[in-house]
C-alpha cells in the first residue's frame, strides 16, 4: 500500500513572551532559545511518519502585533491550533481563553463542531514561579473538549507530544469528515428502491 502524504497548516497562537518561537524551533530544528536569540521567523516546517501516512506539518508562528486581517487569515487556513499559555503568567492564562474564542468566531463554527486544537502550558521548568496550577490547565482543556499538556521549551520536556497529539487530533477528525461525506453521498443510493416495513 502506497504512503499516503499530507500537508497540514499547525497554527501557535499565544501570549507575547509565552514561548511560541521556542517550542516551534525546539520542535522543528531541536534549536532552544534564549533570551537573546531571536525568533528565526514566523514558518517552520518538519516532515513526520504516522502509520502508513508522510505528514508535512507547516507551523506557523503567530504574533500579537499582527493585523488583525493577517490573523485572521491564519485561523481561516489552519488546520490545527497550538495555544500556549505560560505557567507562570495568569494573564497569558486568561488569554487563550479569548484566542480560543477568536478561532471559532473566524471559522464560523458552532461550538458542537470540533476543531482540532490542544491546550498548552509552557514552561513547566520553573515550577517556583508558577502562577497558573496544572489542574486549572486541565480543568479548562476538559471544559472546551480539549486535550492538555504541560511543557518546557528549555528542557525539550513533552515538545514532541504537542506536535504529535495535535496531527493525530487532525487527522482523526479530516478521516471521520470524510467518512460522513462519503455516506452523505451513498446513502440516497442505497436507500433507492427499499422498504422498509
Amino acid at each position: 500500500m502506497n504512503s499516503q502524504v499530507f500537508s497540514l497548516k499547525i497554527i501557535i497562537m499565544g501570549f507575547s513572551g509565552v514561548g511560541k518561537s521556542s517550542v516551534a524551533l525546539n520542535y522543528t530544528h531541536n534549536i532552544i532559545l534564549t533570551e537573546f536569540n531571536q525568533a528565526h521567523g514566523d514558518e517552520f516546517k518538519k516532515t513526520i511518519q504516522i502509520n502508513d501516512h508522510t505528514i508535512l506539518l507547516e507551523i506557523y508562528d503567530t504574533s500579537e502585533d499582527e493585523f488583525v486581517a493577517l490573523r485572521n487569515q491564519y485561523i481561516k487556513q489552519g488546520d490545527g491550533f497550538v495555544l500556549i499559555y505560560s505557567i507562570t503568567s495568569k494573564e497569558s492564562f486568561e488569554e487563550i481563553k479569548g484566542i480560543y474564542e477568536e478561532i471559532y468566531r473566524v471559522k464560523h463554527k458552532d461550538k458542537n463542531e470540533p476543531i482540532p486544537i490542544i491546550i498548552v502550558g509552557n514552561k513547566c521548568d520553573l515550577e517556583n514561579e508558577r502562577e497558573v496550577t496544572k489542574e486549572e490547565g486541565m480543568n479548562y482543556a476538559d471544559s472546551i473538549n480539549c486535550p492538555f499538556i504541560e511543557c518546557s521549551a528549555k528542557t525539550k520536556e513533552n515538545i514532541n507530544q504537542i506536535f504529535e497529539i495535535i496531527t493525530r487530533n487532525i487527522l482523526e477528525q479530516k478521516y471521520q469528515r470524510e467518512e460522513e461525506e462519503i455516506w452523505t453521498i451513498k446513502k440516497p443510493k442505497r436507500e433507492k428502491g427499499c422498504c422498509v416495513v
